[in-house]
């Protein structure tokens, strides 16, 4: 899932590209089994790829610029997704009986 989720952020098309996602699933994995936690450990950990953690040959260059674009989504202001439900809305006005689930 966390894979799926940080593939958009690689830049890149075709053999570069797969590359990129295998480097990326190695790291993802060495992180999740040395407990990590906060994705801006993760943005390090691929900032400085520690030599040998992945198979693929020079991996610790193709992790070095996976960073930015999820770094930039770190740093972008959030919005909510769903406003906040107002407090006299439609379930409050609604008959206890009557509301719908």
């Amino acid at each position: 899932m966390a894979r799926a989720t940080l593939t958009p952020y690689l830049a890149g098309a075709g053999q570069k590209a797969n590359l990129k996602q295998r480097v990326l699933a190695d790291a993802l994995r060495h992180f999740a089994l040395a407990g990590g936690q906060k994705l801006r450990n993760f943005v390090a950990l691929l900032s400085k790829l520690p030599r040998g953690l992945s198979e693929i040959r020079h991996a610790e260059k193709l992790a070095r610029g996976m960073p930015n674009r999820p770094r930039a989504a770190l740093t972008a202001p959030v919005t909510a997704a769903v406003p906040p439900e107002p407090a006299h809305s439609w379930r409050a006005s609604w008959p206890k009986q009557q509301c719908p689930p």
